[in-house]
């Protein structure tokens, strides 16, 4: 199959049937790259980081490194937009119903589901990247720092970011 289309199929299809973010895509995007061959976990971890280190939103940002390395300027463009496009759709269309909706018991209980869900989809991206961390006592400080960091002093992910990466450059050469 083409990779432009493939690619697009791909991200079409994630962003269709994903909830919870970003971030709960990442197991979606590699359980489909890596059936498909397109990808390995050394390589999709690397990518995660640059991602992570990239302005802008993670599944946004996958997709296009992640069309830049299979297949150019183009496969990048197209796997954004497929991967954008059903959000979009669906807000538009979702908000005329959501006002009519939004204090329905059934949609209260759908949208609690959905929580719970995007949560353990949270946590699987978790242990993919997990997988690819060598742990050490250096590795272990970096994760506490980042986690204290970020939830009880609510400091800016960038700032965490990049002092986690100036103790590993330190620490970890």
């Amino acid at each position: 199959m083409n990779t432009n289309l493939l690619m697009s199929i791909i991200f079409f299809k994630i962003g269709a049937l994903s909830f919870g973010g970003g971030t709960a895509m990442i197991p979606a995007i590699y359980q489909n790259l890596q059936s498909y061959g397109l990808i390995n976990y050394d390589e999709f971890a690397n990518i995660i980081v640059v991602s992570q280190v990239t302005p802008g939103m993670i599944a946004l940002n996958l997709a296009t490194y992640i069309g830049l390395e299979k297949g150019g300027f183009l496969t990048a463009a197209l796997a954004t937009l497929a991967a954008t496009i059903p959000s979009v759709i669906v807000m538009f269309l979702g908000m005329k119903l959501w006002n009519k909706m939004k204090e329905n018991d059934y949609t209260k209980s759908f949208l609690e589901g959905v929580k719970a869900s995007s949560l353990g989809l949270i946590l699987s991206a978790v242990f993919i990247m997990a997988k690819g961390v060598e742990f050490g006592y250096v590795t272990i400080f970096i994760v506490c720092l980042a986690f204290v960091g970020s939830v009880i002093f609510k400091k800016n992910p960038m700032l965490i970011l990049f002092i986690s990466g100036v103790i590993g450059g330190i620490f970890l050469v």
